[in-house]
This record gives structure tokens, C-alpha cells and sequence, in this order.
């Protein structure tokens, strides 16, 4: 049973990190006011954000960061995200974008899983 949880938790993050991407591309979009410019800064915005990602907090990341600041680079880019989405006037999105990732962190923390190459 908690082989399943953990499963189900996991596809949830991956849910997450896709919409973390989105909420980048959107909020770029936006500051962009749309159009090529929108779309260039959105693309900018979302590739930063995968970089980022990728390198500090993929299960293959090579940066080899401690479980406390995984946490604070995780949590800060979400936090930003759904400061982005709510001043763009996205408010239910930032709401479900920050407490989704809230939920499932604490639920896979709980269960004992933690994040990162320690974690394969």
C-alpha cells in the first residue's frame, strides 16, 4: 500500500513540476503582454525554470544539495510561481499550484521518501 501511495504521489509531483513550467510560460506571457514578445519571454522564463530544475533538483541532478536547501530552491520557485500566476490575476491556479505542492512534499516527506539522487 505505501508502494502505491508513494507512486501515486510521485506521478502528482511530476503533475506539479509540468505546471510549474506552464505557470513560468504563463507568467512570461503575460509580462509580455502576448504576442511574440509574450512568447519569447514566456519560452525564456519556462527553459530558465527547467535549467534550473535539471540542475539542482532532478533525482539525477549533479548538484549534490542537503535536504534543507533542496527544500528552500524547491519551495522558492514554487512560491514565485504562484506569485507570478496570482498577480497575472490567476488566482485559482496559484492557489491549486502551491498548496498541490504543499500537500504532496509533506505527504512524500512523511512516507519517507526524500528527494534527490539519495533517493533512487
Amino acid at each position: 500500500m505505501r508502494r502505491v501511495l508513494t507512486a501515486a504521489l510521485l506521478a502528482l509531483r511530476f503533475l506539479l513540476e509540468l505546471g510549474l513550467l506552464a505557470a513560468a510560460a504563463w507568467i512570461g506571457w503575460s509580462l509580455g503582454d502576448g504576442g511574440v514578445p509574450g512568447a519569447l519571454i514566456g519560452a525564456a522564463l519556462a527553459v530558465a525554470t527547467a535549467a534550473l530544475w535539471g540542475a539542482v533538483l532532478s533525482p539525477k541532478a549533479r548538484a549534490g544539495l542537503p535536504l534543507g536547501q533542496r527544500l528552500a530552491v524547491e519551495s522558492g520557485l514554487f512560491t514565485a510561481a504562484a506569485l507570478g500566476l496570482w498577480a497575472t490575476g490567476q488566482d485559482t491556479w496559484a492557489i491549486v499550484l502551491i498548496s498541490g505542492e504543499g500537500v504532496v512534499l509533506a505527504s512524500l516527506l512523511a512516507l519517507g521518501h526524500r528527494p534527490g539522487p539519495a533517493a533512487q
